[in-house]
């Protein structure tokens, strides 16, 4: 090969040196992809857990200012509301049982 830098010159004409040239190339070009398909993937798999995180974390926050506040109060007052039925539903079937 030429000493000169940028577009590459072959001077050899030996196939064998070629060959071996270009499977070393082909070697570098096959690893570098592997790499860089793992990094990819860790990085995309970190940055999903990383979002849904974010989200789980948002969606109460867009959901309470959207309602002013209204939809944690709102569930307050029914989780309230089902445990008095659920008392008036088991003293009503506690009285069943004592006539």
């Amino acid at each position: 090969m030429s000493g000169t830098t940028g577009n590459v010159t072959i001077t050899n004409s030996d196939a064998e040196v070629f060959g071996r040239a270009l499977d070393a190339i082909q070697g570098s070009n096959e690893g570098f992809s592997s790499s860089l398909t793992n990094l990819l993937d860790k990085t995309t798999a970190t940055s999903t857990q990383q979002l849904e995180k974010v989200l789980a974390q948002l969606t109460p926050l867009a959901e309470s200012k959207q309602t002013g506040g209204e939809s944690g109060q709102n569930k307050t007052v029914l989780t309230i509301a089902g445990l008095a039925l659920a008392a008036v539903l088991f003293v009503a079937w506690l009285l069943s049982r004592r006539g």
